[in-house]
C-alpha cells in the first residue's frame, strides 16, 4: 500500500523488515533459531533441540515455526527449511 501511495522509502523499509526472517534460519540445523544481541546463535548446533518448547519460541517449538511465511510466497531455497522447497507456490 505504501508503494501505491508513493511512499517508496516506507515501502522499502517494511518490505525489508518483512523479509528479515531469513536471517533467523540456520542451515546447519534446518530450523529457525534465536540469536543473541551480538548476532550469534543462542545455542550451539549440538545443544539445539527442535522439540524444545519455550526460549526464543513463544507458544511453540521450532517445528511450529517451520511453515511458510505468508509475506514471502517464493522464498530463496538457501534461506528456508527443506520442507518449504517442495511446497507449491502461487
Amino acid at each position: 500500500m505504501a508503494q501505491a501511495l508513493g511512499y517508496t522509502d516506507d515501502a522499502a523499509y517494511f518490505r525489508n523488515r518483512a523479509l528479515d526472517y531469513v536471517n533467523l534460519f540456520s542451515q546447519s540445523v534446518g530450523f529457525f533459531r534465536g540469536k543473541q544481541s551480538n548476532g550469534t546463535w543462542r545455542t550451539s548446533d549440538a545443544d539445539f533441540k527442535p522439540n524444545s518448547w519455550g526460549c526464543e519460541f513463544v507458544e511453540g517449538a521450532p517445528w511450529h515455526y517451520s511453515t511458510p511465511a505468508p509475506q514471502d510466497p517464493r522464498p530463496s531455497p538457501a534461506s528456508c527449511p527443506p520442507a518449504w522447497q517442495s511446497s507449491s507456490t502461487p
